[in-house]
């Protein structure tokens, strides 16, 4: 069956525009309570709960798309060029969320920090086993990029889907199991470093990560279009 790679892109790109729209406003949540403190304890977890479960959400799609077309995810049309200069394996390097916690939590115990400490070397090297993994199939396309492949399926004109389909099909199995696992480390390095700082100090962690993401976007946005909105509406 052929794929239609054009609906696939549009489908995530305004599940994306929208999913943006709504992590600004849980970022003001998160401001507000981090600002405003002593919150009930039941608020707060309902508030965390919201925030990482728009988080899952995220991926949940990505996931569903990337089963249609991963090459999208490694070239994705719907972020900036500075966007992409955080790009691995179709998304964010799980180590950066430990440059994140080392700028936006203190007071961490003894024991807290050798926890952290453990888990940040425990994902590097599942960091480095994935790139090894992506390297291994860059070699299979005969030295091409993942990219320039993407580019070569994407010039394939419409009424021969059999044809993508032959020739995309193994190197679309391999990205989407890589894609996965670097998807899946990226979600349990977040969910474990939740786990170690408890509820007030994840409030701060996300923050900083919301502000950090959507900070990229809004300057990349500026650079590429002179946009100076807030949000995606624009």
């Amino acid at each position: 069956m052929a794929v239609d790679l054009n609906h696939a892109t549009y489908s995530f790109e305004s599940f994306f525009r929208q999913w943006l729209l709504n992590q600004e406003e849980y970022l003001r949540q998160l401001l507000s309570a981090r600002h405003h403190g002593g919150q009930q304890q039941q608020e707060l977890e309902s508030l965390l709960s919201r925030v990482l479960r728009h988080y899952q959400n995220y991926y949940d799609e990505k996931s569903r798309c990337a089963h249609v077309d991963v090459l999208q995810f490694f070239s994705p049309l719907w972020l900036t060029a500075l966007e992409k200069t955080f790009l691995w394996i179709g998304g964010w390097k799980p180590s950066l969320a430990f440059r994140i916690l080392d700028n936006s939590v203190g007071g961490l115990s003894p024991e807290e920090m050798r926890s952290i400490q453990q888990l940040r070397a425990e994902t590097r090297v599942r960091e480095l086993e994935l790139t090894e993994e992506l390297a291994k199939i860059q070699e299979s396309l005969g030295g091409q990029t993942v990219l320039e492949q993407a580019k070569r399926v994407g010039k394939l004109k419409d009424g021969v889907g059999r044809e993508v389909e032959v020739v995309l099909e193994p190197l679309h199995l391999s990205l989407e199991a890589l894609l996965e696992a670097a998807d899946s480390l990226r979600v349990s390095t977040v969910k474990k470093i939740v786990e170690i700082l408890g509820e007030v100090r994840t409030v701060d962690f996300l923050a900083a990560a919301a502000q950090l993401h959507l900070g990229i976007r809004r300057k990349g946005m500026q650079r590429e279009t002179g946009w100076k909105g807030e949000g995606e509406a624009r």
